[in-house]
């Protein structure tokens, strides 16, 4: 699986284009990842991605707080949500276990979501798969792997930090996120990557041959790039 995360800040004017760009490169997601947007705005460029996705295929996941991710989602026409930990732990509550969830409206479980979660840690990937065995995510997005422009001041987990999630999800895929690009995503990929997510390699060139490069190393290093 190949994920673009947006940033329309990076991308700027040229965001829509880039965006559209990738993904006929081959990337598979896109996660909306727009969360200053108001929830009638983010319908509205929500709406916009995924025309321009729809004829590559690609599916679109939104990644906002739990209220406006689940009062959106089926708006846009969205395939599911992305939800960082603390907004996971939320949805998948019994609805009557949720004394703090006043005012946020819409909060439940449902099967019908596909729902993806950010972890950071081998424990937290841990907590939730002995914690959650009728709801569990789709994928893990884990990172981040090496040190990126979007978080200078932290240094990358690493590919052992990656190895470590990959054995505590068992079945459930991993996506490696987090300065990753063509020249060590194979080395992402041998470390146990399912998949790789990447925000600025895109956002900031639009990155085609970026995204075929990716897609080479995903499928082992078979195959053509053109």
């Amino acid at each position: 699986m190949l994920v673009l995360v947006t940033n329309r800040r990076i991308g700027g004017t040229c965001f829509l284009d880039r965006l559209e760009e990738a993904v006929s490169g081959g990337v598979d997601r896109v996660i909306l990842r727009e969360k200053d947007l108001e929830p009638e705005d983010l319908v509205i460029l929500g709406r916009e991605v995924k025309r321009r996705i729809q004829p590559w295929g690609a599916s679109l996941f939104i990644n906002s707080d739990l209220q406006t991710a689940l009062g959106t989602w089926e708006q846009i026409g969205a395939e599911g949500i992305h939800l960082t930990l603390s907004d996971y732990e939320l949805y998948t509550q019994p609805q009557e276990a949720k004394p703090g969830s006043a005012g946020v409206e819409g909060v439940g479980r449902t099967q019908s979501i596909r729902v993806g979660v950010s972890v950071h840690s081998e424990m937290e990937v841990r907590s939730i798969v002995a914690g959650q065995k009728n709801l569990q995510p789709e994928y893990f997005l884990a990172g981040h792997i090496f040190q990126t422009d979007c978080k200078k001041d932290l240094p990358g987990r690493g590919l052992a930090f990656l190895q470590s999630v990959r054995k505590a999800a068992g079945a459930i895929p991993v996506v490696a996120i987090g300065g990753i690009g063509a020249e060590n995503a194979g080395d992402v990929v041998a470390a146990g990557a399912d998949g790789i997510a990447v925000m600025s390699g895109f956002m900031k060139s639009g990155g085609k041959e970026l995204a075929r490069r990716i897609r080479l190393a995903l499928n082992g290093g078979h195959g053509k790039v053109d």
